[in-house]
């Protein structure tokens, strides 16, 4: 007759053996373990042994859980959102990345929920369109919830920190915002003041109707 071995102490995947806790229905031993987790269990000796029985199932789940993100994300891969959403981590984190200096290098972080694909999708997913990008309302900030937006690009454009803003009668504008006001040619309005360096007055005034400025 073979001697019983005592498992007490004995570690087996995440079980560690507490004692013996009886027998099962053939008369072989049952032991009393408890898991990394916490949870505490009987678990027939032979199949600690055998390395068939490893955990209380947090093992399993904790796989499966791991597969279905890399299945969520191998599926999002190819998708314009998620490629916004690596293009966001790449910047603040990868010195390589040729906009880090002003993103990473500036400080500009990405919040500890948004590092997982699915907080990102479940805080930013439900307001996305494909013509839209994203746009942090403070500049200065970082990318998270409350700080940002989807926004088209002639939006976003005019909160980049090196948008200039021109001041006229107690409006202060990009050339954009002044070209529609004033029913103008955003170019011609660029080259009077960056090309002829013509004063705001001037640029904003010379040839442009007088019922546009009266409106101001």
């Amino acid at each position: 007759m073979t001697a019983k071995v005592d498992l007490t102490g004995q570690r087996f995947g995440r079980w560690t053996v507490l004692e013996e806790d009886g027998r099962d229905e053939r008369g072989r031993a049952l032991w009393l373990c408890r898991c990394d987790c916490g949870t505490e269990r009987a678990v027939k000796g032979w199949r600690l042994r055998e390395g068939t029985n490893r955990s209380c199932g947090c093992l399993r789940r904790e796989k499966n859980a791991a597969r279905g993100r890399k299945m969520a994300t191998h599926g999002m891969s190819q998708t314009r959102i998620y490629n916004i959403w690596k293009g966001m981590l790449q910047r603040t984190t990868d010195p390589k990345s040729a906009s880090y200096q002003h993103y990473g290098g500036r400080g500009i972080k990405v919040c500890e929920r948004w590092q997982n694909l699915d907080g990102f999708l479940a805080d930013m997913g439900p307001t996305y369109a494909d013509n839209l990008t994203i746009e942090r309302i403070d500049v200065d900030g970082d990318y998270a919830p409350g700080n940002c937006r989807w926004a088209t690009v002639a939006e976003q454009a005019r909160n980049k920190r090196n948008t200039r803003l021109f001041e006229f009668r107690g409006q202060s504008l990009v050339i954009a915002d002044w070209a529609k006001v004033l029913n103008m040619n955003a170019k011609t309005l660029t080259s009077r003041i960056y090309l002829y360096g013509w004063s705001v007055e001037r640029a904003l005034t010379e040839g442009v109707a007088p019922e546009r400025l009266a409106d101001l």
